[in-house]
Parts: structure tokens; sequence; C-alpha cells
């Protein structure tokens, strides 16, 4: 929650927005409530998504089976190899489509290093002795592959050869990959104990068959997806000269040896104060469709996810092909700081990770070749594996989270400012009451001694700033009358400076400096965060989750614990990533029980233990090369848990994101305080720039109210489909029915449906 900052901006007067539901009394509205300039839908912003261009062809020519040997065959595929260049074809049997890299194995637009590359079955990125990277593909010219048939498949062992023509020194890395067909997917894998290195080349990147489903430019209709945020899409078009591509960590950064101070987050020119921070890969996943409801493919990361990189390259980066693909790190380089203003030299991760990487690629075609089909994949894998919840579905709620105190920047000594007091939430529980709101959650922040930013991270707590535990649970006995909620909210994992009280319980990077953020604004007051070892956070977590137990405090939300995976490194106590990761899973599956979590911005790993999704992505990053942001996140989870949008009255509050909602079955949720927002003024919640509960509470009914008259009709279905029927206008089929949603300003009929101007409505099966 702490790293995500929003723009700065003064807070409009609140807004409300007509909705339409069939056979539901709209709420009232007060004229002028819309927010002006704020209602005009954009057919060329990103945030949204698009109609299909179907002007330009939809599949490929010249992908043919010319040179190539059958290898493996099944009822749905077959798979062909050609040794020469180390390639392979995958046939869909249901379309007869073929799906390759290149066309050739030396086309003209590439030399023949970047033809070795794209079109292999295998291939690397690698360090030299001075730590400068290369890349090579088991096809190239210098290199020496042996192929052994496998069960409908093959191994390929590579020795990816490097001479230096001035000493005549050799490298060698060696490696053995496999490809097979299992059953509706083609697997690509790679044993670890294979890889050997023989002179000064270090292995820092593994590809399979990286070029797999490319095409140049725009010669074909159709898309590049991505897992960012809520998911993105890349189309084809023409070669542009961005700066640089889409490539982001799956499961976010690993702050052990990525870099965590950003001057410029959104790779732009801006500094990281005030910015909303860029949104993570939570699911292992990628995909590319040739066409619209013709051809597809689909990535998911079987094994090694916790090492992997999703990428996407649209023409005219480097190359004039738009391509998709996961890479596998090996080894990294990264910042070892030689002096004490931080400045150092680059170095290579010396011991290479374990990685064992597996990638399983699913072809899809017909009405399933596009972003839902591939949804409806991964959610089918996921049940397969048993790790989507089944049932169970806490009925969604109007979420209000308030920050009980903070602590206050002193001029000799700090203290702590109260911010909401139990009679200021038993009058906002009244108000609600009196609204006819019979669904309402809320969690207290900051109810620690010290605050929401002092107190001791490293301590557990039986007093609060709202008394001792059991008078907050008679609190939550008596909001539980009127039918409310009443939750704790623990961030284990980041800290403030002052917030850990032992320097042995900081997280140390690779470099052996301690794990952080820093702002690039020093004035702010407790701006940067470090972060605490895991281990001790999660001990941390489950002490003060067994005090709330047993004071009957049952209802809690975790932030942080789902959503970051760092290795800790300091030398003789490393804990590798995938050591956490499975500490994670362990700790946070013994507090699940068969209730479940509420779990902010949850990565894939923890999907099954979460019963409540906070935090929810409701876009892509936004980055220039991303032309559509979609749901496909909220496709897989539908049906598996409640989602909350982030909080409405933070940069998130007009008719459109409103709408954005009800599109992406998301409910509201509020950062809010019980007194005036100026009393945030010297603490570090001053960036939530507007709180007072009386400010939000007419917006915050009525955006509830015009979300849940919707949202209710479809409450615990899946999402069977998600088209654009025309620009602006997005059809969501759930199993009763189908929401309709009009972000333009006018009234629109589809499907037999009247559709308001800047409005959504729900129509029965």
């Amino acid at each position: 929650m702490f790293r995500k900052r929003f723009v700065s901006a003064a807070i409009a007067a609140a807004m409300v927005m007509s909705l339409s539901a069939c056979g539901k009394k709209q709420p009232e509205t007060t004229p002028g409530d819309r927010i002006q300039g704020y209602s005009k839908y954009s057919d060329s912003s990103n945030l949204y998504t698009h109609i299909n261009d179907t002007s330009k062809a939809g599949t490929l020519e010249g992908m043919t089976l010319e040179g190539y040997e059958l290898i493996g065959e099944n009822q749905q595929l077959a798979l062909y190899l050609r040794e020469e260049s180390a390639s392979i074809r995958v046939v869909d049997k249901k379309s007869g489509y073929i799906w390759g890299a290149l066309r050739q194995d030396k086309p003209d637009d590439l030399n023949k290093t970047w033809s070795a590359f794209a079109n292999s079955i295998v291939s690397i990125m690698y360090y030299d002795e001075m730590g400068s990277t290369a890349k090579t593909g088991a096809g190239h010219q210098d290199n020496q592959c042996t192929f052994q048939k496998i069960e409908n498949g093959v191994t390929v062992h590579v020795d990816f050869i490097e001479k230096d023509k001035s000493t005549k020194k050799e490298s060698t890395i060696s490696l053995s990959a496999s490809v097979q067909l299992v059953d509706d997917h083609v697997r690509f894998s790679l044993d670890d104990s294979s890889i050997k290195e023989n002179g000064d080349n270090r292995l820092g990147q593994v590809y399979f068959a990286p070029f797999l489903g490319s095409t140049v430019g725009d010669e074909i209709s159709g898309y590049m997806f991505v897992p960012d945020g809520s998911g993105a899409l890349i189309r084809f078009q023409r070669p542009i000269k961005y700066l640089t591509g889409y490539s982001d960590r799956i499961y976010g950064s690993d702050y052990s040896i990525d870099n965590t101070y950003t001057v410029g987050d959104l790779n732009a020119n801006r500094t990281n104060d005030f910015l909303k921070s860029s949104e993570t890969v939570t699911m292992p996943v990628y995909g590319i469709s040739h066409g619209y409801d013709s051809n597809a493919l689909f990535g998911y990361v079987e094994s090694g996810a916790e090492y992997a990189v999703v990428m996407a390259e649209p023409a005219g980066i480097v190359t004039d092909y738009n391509y998709a693909t996961t890479y596998f790190l090996y080894r990294q380089a990264y910042m070892q700081p030689t002096e004490r203003d931080g400045s150092g030299v680059q170095i290579v991760q010396e011991k290479p990770n374990t990685v064992n990487p597996a990638l399983s690629i699913y072809f899809l075609n017909g009405e399933d070749a596009n972003y839902t089909g591939m949804a409806h994949c991964y959610r089918n894998i996921l049940q397969e594996q048993g790790v989507l919840p089944g049932s169970g579905l806490s009925d969604p709620k109007l979420m209000i989270d308030f920050i009980v105190a903070d602590i206050c920047e002193g001029f000799l000594v700090n203290t702590t400012t109260s911010l909401t007091d139990t009679e200021q939430l038993l009058v906002a529980a009244e108000y609600l009451q009196q609204q006819g709101i019979t669904d309402a959650s809320f969690q207290l922040m900051g109810w620690q001694k010290g605050g929401l930013n002092g107190y001791n991270k490293l301590d557990t707590y039986t007093a609060t700033e709202l008394g001792m535990l059991r008078e907050v649970s008679q609190l939550q006995q008596t909001l539980s009358e009127k039918g409310y909620d009443l939750s704790m909210y623990l961030a284990p994992f980041s800290a403030k400076q002052g917030q850990i009280s032992s320097q042995k319980d900081y997280a140390i990077a690779l470099s052996q400096e301690i794990i952080g953020i820093s702002r690039n604004n020093k004035a702010i007051f407790l701006g940067d965060v470090q972060y605490i070892k895991a281990e001790t956070a999660l001990q941390i977590l489950e002490a003060q989750i067994d005090i709330l137990r047993q004071e009957g405090l049952d209802s809690f939300a975790v932030d942080e614990a789902a959503e970051l995976l760092y290795s800790e490194m300091l030398m003789g106590e490393e804990s590798v990533r995938t050591q956490v990761l499975e500490m994670i899973q362990h700790r946070l599956t013994s507090l699940a029980g068969e209730k479940g979590l509420t779990l902010y911005t949850p990565n894939a790993y923890a999907f099954d233990l979460t019963s409540v999704y906070r935090d929810a992505p409701m876009s892509a990053s936004r980055y220039s090369f991303e032309t559509d942001s979609i749901p496909f996140l909220q496709i897989v989870l539908s049906g598996s848990m409640t989602m909350y949008a982030p909080y409405a009255n933070q940069s998130f509050y007009t008719d459109l994101d409103v709408l954005k909602c009800i599109e992406y079955n998301a409910y509201p949720s509020f950062l809010l305080t019980g007194s005036d927002s100026s009393l945030l003024s010297g603490t570090p919640s001053q960036e939530f720039f507007s709180t007072s509960f009386e400010d939000w509470k007419v917006t915050a009914v009525s955006i509830y109210q015009q979300i849940d008259q919707v949202l209710s009709n479809v409450q615990g279905q899946k999402m069977q489909s998600h088209r654009v029927l025309q620009e602006g206008v997005v059809q969501v089929v759930y199993e009763t029915g189908s929401i309709y949603v009009n972000y333009t300003d006018a009234q629109v009929q589809v499907n037999g449906v009247t559709v308001p101007a800047i409005g959504a409505v729900y129509t029965a099966n």
C-alpha cells in the first residue's frame, strides 16, 4: 500500500452518476454533481478496451512445414522439427493453423544472430568476463546441437560457443532443453543439472522459442497480451520507434537485487513522488492473438515463475517484429556500492539461481482465440490445480478503511495524532444505516499505539489507539448488531524510520545493503521505506493475529505478505526467492483456515488463500505502447473471490471510474477518517489529500448504490465473455445474463438493449 502513490490534485465536488438497472430503482441524484471534464470517453485511451479493427487479414501467410520433420502428434496438435535451424512448427489440428517463429531460417530483415535467437527452440543471454551481454540461439552456426527423440518431442543438447578472435580462447555454455506435446499444449523445459559453464562466459537468461507467434509490423490484425495490472493488449501496428518494450518480472521485483531506487517511475523522466507506481505482474502468463476469434497462443509459466520475466516488444524497437515471450533469470547484474554516497560498480551475480524452468504453450482457435479465451484457459489450469476457491464468496459490501491515528512530526519530539475515534465510527455507522446501507465493512488502519506509520513493527499489541483490544471487540459487536463488519489492517513487511528497533531484522540485499525504497523528495516526513526479513515479519503477523483472535477479533486484512517477494542475502544467512515464496505460502495457509484471507493484490501463488481481493488493479500501467486495458485478472477470478477497487476518494472517483467498477465486477472502497482532513497535515498520511467521512459520506453511499444495483444481479457468478460491441460500449456476459456498459455521452441501443449515456444496465438471459 505504501509503495503506491497518486497524483496530487484538488478534489472536486462529490459526484453522482445516474445508472440504470433492469427492474431496479435509481438512486436520487443532485443536479451538477457530475465532475465536469471527466465524463468524456476517449477512443484512443489505453485506459479502456477498444473495438477490434478487422480491416486487415487475420491469418499469417507464408508459414509452411517445408524442411520440417514430424516428431510428435496427438489428437489436437502436431509438432515438427527442423534440425538445421533448431526450430519447431506446431500445427493446431482443429483449425489447421501453423504456428512458428520466423518464416525462413535467415530472413532479409534480420541478421544471422537475431535470426538464430528468434528461431531456436532454446536461446540464451550470457555475460562475458567484462560483464557485457550477448544473445545467441541454439541454431546459430557457431553453436553445436545434438537431438534426441523423446515421446512426442525432442531433447536438444546445445553447446553455445564463443571464440575470441584475438586470443583464440573458447568459452562454452552447455545445456539440454526439451520440447514435447502434452495433451492440449506444448511444454518446454530445462533441467538445471544439464547446465555447464566452461570458460569466462556466464549464463544470464534462458528463452524458449522466443519468437513463436511473431508477426511483422501491421501485416495482420491481432495483438499481444501481457499480464500488466488487470491485463493489457499491445495491438499489432506499423513499426514505431518506442524507447523500450514491455518487460516486467513475474510476482514483482526482487528487491534484494532489482533496483529499488527509481528516479523515473512509469519509464518516464518524472520523479517518483506523488505518481502512481506501475502495476505489477501477479500472474505467470502471456499471449498472442492472430486476428480476432481466429487463432491464438497462450503461454503459462509452469515452473520457475519466481525467476521469470514477461516481455513483449512491438515492432520498431530493435526489429520490425512483434513478439511476446518469457525468459528465465539465472544471473543478473547489480550495483555493488563502493562509496558512502552509494556510488559503485556493476557486477554480475556470482552464484546462479536454481530455476528448472518449464513453459507450456496452449493453442486456441475460433471464439476462444482472444483474451477472454486465454483467461478461461488460465482459470481452467488453476481449477485443475485446485488453487481457485470454489465457494464461500463473501457478500460484497461498502468497504471503508478508517485511519485511526498516525505519527505527527514535532519540533523536538514526534507525537501521535488521533484521526478517528470510537464515537466517530458509530456516527458513521448510524448514517449508513439511515441511508439503507445494509452491507458495510469498516477496517481499522493505524490502530496500534503510535499510529499507522509510528508503531513498532516488531511488537505485538493488546492496547490500541481506541483502547484495549477487548474494547475494540465490544465495538465490533455493536457494529455487528447493525449488520456491519469490523476488521483490523496488518502490513508486516514494510517499515518507516523508527518502526524497526533492531538492525538485525532488516532484510539485506545481495550488495549487503538494507533493502528499501528511497523517495526523491527528502523533505517528505518519513518518506523512505525499509523492508523486514520475511521470517521475522511472518512471525510477528502470526503472533498478532493470535492475540486478535483471543480477543474475539477474527476479521483482519493482510497487506504486502502476498504481494511482496524478495530474497534475503545477508552473507551466510541467505534465503532465495523460492524459499521465501514457500515460507509465505506455508504461513498464510496456516492463517487462512477454511475462511480464507483478505489480501491486498495477491500474487497467483496465494489465489487459493484469498477470499477477499483488495486493491484490485483496474487498468494496465498505461505504457505508451499498450493500446488497451482489459479485465483479464477479473475474468480469471470472478466467481471465486470478492474484489474491491482502489480507493474511490484517491483519484478513482469519476463517473467513468464507477463504470469501470461495474465492467470489472469490483466493489468500491474508501480511505477515510472520522476527523477533518486538515489533521493529516504533518503526518505521512498527508498524501491522502481528502479523507473526511463528513466530506465523502454522500458520495460513498451513492457510488456504492450505483455499483451494487447492477453487480448484485451477478453476485458470485463467473464472467463468460467480455466484448466491445462498438467503441465505448462493452458487453460482459455472466451465467444468468449480461451487463452492458456505455462510456459514451450518447444513449446507445445494442442487442435490443437501450443503454443510457454514461450508464450501465443488466439484462437477464
